[in-house]
């Protein structure tokens, strides 16, 4: 901590949540490095740039010290190209990155998982979420929020989804009917889920928190009226 200010690690800092998680951090005036594979363009003044190779983190590459973290990395099968290459960047950097960001001093993290994470699934997708979510409860930070959307809206810059493409087109007539148990289903624009996760490694409570679609909402509201 600088000055009395906070230093925050954004691993996925060009995707969909990350993204937001860099333009509201630095729309605060907070001071970040986004953790990236190459420099980044028209950045807000307190958010730089470490450039970083995953492969090497997973390998144990040190990283910055630092006090906050925001871990956003996520891919598709389909865009990783196989069920090992998926693994590798869902699993294995986000655990890597995780234990890292503790060794460097990180004591309040943040983490993008997903709706029905379980190791109790024979789903490949949700048992890796699953997978990722109990490692990192074994580190002992002093704080943990993994939020857990279904689908994500916002604009994918280079990464085009059809299927997200159309269900968001769907969105405002679905949302409403998800109620009750099925509220966690609802979709959920991805600047409210990075708004979520900054009022939680932000604010004051400690111990591991789980958020869904209503969590996350009032989370963002709270943010929103502090």
């Amino acid at each position: 901590m600088q000055n009395g200010q906070p230093l925050s690690l954004i691993a996925g800092a060009t995707g969909l949540v990350g993204s937001h998680v860099v333009e509201q951090l630095g729309a605060a005036g907070d001071r970040a490095l986004a953790l990236t594979r190459r420099p980044m363009d028209c950045l807000p003044e307190s958010v730089s740039v470490h450039v970083v190779d995953y492969e090497r983190l997973v390998d144990g590459q040190s990283l910055p010290e630092a006090d906050h973290a925001y871990i956003c990395l996520g891919s598709t099968i389909k865009k990783a190209g196989s069920q090992e290459a998926f693994h590798r960047v869902d699993h294995d950097y986000v655990i890597a990155i995780a234990q890292l960001a503790y060794e460097a001093g990180v004591r309040r993290i943040g983490v993008v998982s997903a709706v029905g994470a379980t190791t109790e699934t024979k789903n490949f997708y949700m048992n890796i979420k699953g997978e990722v979510e109990e490692a990192i409860v074994q580190f002992p930070f002093d704080h943990i929020t993994f939020v857990q959307p279904g689908l994500i809206l916002g604009d994918r810059v280079n990464d085009p989804r059809l299927g997200e493409q159309v269900a968001a087109f769907l969105t405002p007539l679905f949302n409403p009917l998800l109620r009750g148990k099925a509220t966690k289903y609802k979709s959920i624009h991805s600047r409210d889920i990075a708004a979520a996760m900054i009022a939680q490694v932000q604010g004051n409570s400690t111990g591991t928190h789980y958020l869904g679609y209503a969590e996350m909402m009032a989370a963002k509201d709270n943010k929103d009226t502090a």
